[in-house]
């Protein structure tokens, strides 16, 4: 995963410069890719009117964090990682274009960024390790899991005082209202975020469609850089509703259609 991550980040960012009206396409299909800091590079770009507000939108949507290094952990199969990587894909997609074509116009300019001013330490560490891949490598995964000894350590405390189906009724009994509570998690900048989401859905305890909300408003640090480079905070808001809006509906639409 790390070396993934080293030898895709630049090519994909001079790649998504230059995806033009097909930002939204490009972004959803490199946004799965686990890059360290793409939706802050994303966010960078945005803010500098080098990609479109649809072009970040798809970028967001179909980032997944943590999801698939927990996936892999779990030995969940790979038909089934494949099948949320290409719903949240094509979610993307779509979002994206409605984006560019319905609620922000297409401002795209001549704006030359640093490549290596995309991703910094305080976002995401992924330079702090230069040509080693060993110490980030190191780093994300005792961080990650980490985490998930944390939520499974939570998960199963609650589970031995409530029960299983108690935890799993406290939910997919209001699907709505679990992909809402879902999206609010996956907006937390911090891939505990999509290490819980992962977790709790791999146990039973939220069902397919909220997983996907959660993970679809889960675009990393990228939202803490959008609010910190871009200046126009009312600009920030409205990328910030928009993704929790896809988020909830789009979750709900596949809770609505049985997947």
């Amino acid at each position: 995963m790390e070396w993934i991550e080293h030898h895709t980040e630049e090519e994909s960012l001079n790649l998504i410069k230059k995806s033009g009206k097909l930002g939204p396409v490009i972004g959803s299909i490199l946004g799965v890719v686990p890059q360290c800091g793409f939706s802050a590079a994303g966010s960078t770009l945005f803010a500098g009117r080098v990609i479109s507000a649809g072009t970040l939108i798809a970028i967001y949507l179909s980032t997944s964090d943590e999801m698939i290094p927990v996936m892999i952990a779990k030995s969940v199969p790979a038909a089934m990682m494949g099948k949320i990587l290409i719903v949240k894909v094509v979610i993307a997609i779509i979002g994206g274009f409605i984006v560019d074509l319905l609620i922000f116009p297409t401002r795209k300019i001549n704006v030359e960024v640093d490549i290596d001013d995309m991703c910094t330490d305080e976002s995401c560490g992924c330079k702090s390790g230069g040509h080693n891949i060993l110490i980030p490598a190191i780093r994300h995964t005792l961080k990650t899991g980490l985490f998930i000894l944390i939520v499974t350590f939570i998960l199963n405390v609650t589970i031995g005082f409530a029960g299983e189906d108690a935890l799993s009724n406290l939910f997919t009994n209001i699907p709505f209202v679990e992909n809402m509570i879902a999206a609010v998690v996956g907006l937390i900048p911090n891939c505990a975020a999509s290490v819980a989401l992962t977790t709790l859905y791999i146990e039973g305890a939220i069902s397919f469609s909220a997983l996907i909300s959660g993970l679809l408003a889960g675009a990393g640090v990228g939202l803490l850089v959008l609010f910190r480079v871009n200046n126009h905070q009312k600009e920030n808001l409205r990328i910030l509703a928009i993704l929790y809006g896809f988020a909830v509906v789009f979750g709900f639409v596949l809770s609505f259609v049985g997947m």
